[in-house]
């Protein structure tokens, strides 16, 4: 019987190493180890979730940095579609940390690469889903740019009334903001 459970335990540690792509002897043990091997050609979803759930030490903020480096990075490239997928694992961080801003940032990022591949519905998607994240955070002032990149896209687009819906709400938020933390008798030089 200790024999049956020694050899099902052997199995079952055997299993997730293999899964989560890694031997015995190699153990992740900072954010930019895993960042790599989250970004690891042909990783499917679930191994990033073992992974991720693997090592929970390190889903932090600087993960999320370092996933974000390498997806801005990756956009700048000669293979920007690669960036895709490393936004899609730093949306997965953010999820993790509960972080609305880190979400709201990802998304936007996400949604200017779209937007650059020429991809503006996806672009739209990611857009909105930044936006509300924002919203959720409280972060007005990203909301303008939000807002205004949003209008923009449904101009080309050829949706006249969601951009100038979109515009108009950009403008308003940002007379809005700027009336709060300008004082009154506070002139542009």
């Amino acid at each position: 019987m200790m024999l049956f459970r020694v050899l099902t335990t052997i199995l079952i540690l055997l299993v997730v190493v293999t899964a989560s792509g890694q031997s015995p002897t190699q153990r992740i043990q900072t954010e930019g180890e895993l960042a790599t091997e989250l970004c690891r050609d042909g990783r499917s979803q679930q191994s990033r979730d073992l992974l991720l759930s693997a090592n929970p030490s390190l889903v932090t903020n600087r993960l999320w940095r370092e996933l974000m480096t390498k997806a801005v990075a990756a956009s700048n490239g000669p293979s920007p579609n690669t960036s895709l997928a490393i936004f899609d694992v730093a949306i997965d961080v953010a999820r993790r940390q509960n972080s609305p801003k880190l979400l709201a940032t990802t998304y936007y990022r996400l949604g200017s690469t779209h937007s650059a591949l020429n991809q503006i519905p996806l672009a739209i998607d990611a857009y909105e889903k930044s936006r509300a994240n924002f919203e959720l955070a409280g972060l007005q002032r990203d909301l303008i740019y939000i807002l205004a990149d949003l209008g923009a896209l449904f101009f080309i687009q050829e949706e006249y009334q969601k951009a100038k819906d979109y515009s108009e709400q950009s403008i308003t938020l940002a007379d809005k903001l700027k009336a709060i933390v300008l004082p009154k008798n506070w002139t542009a030089v």
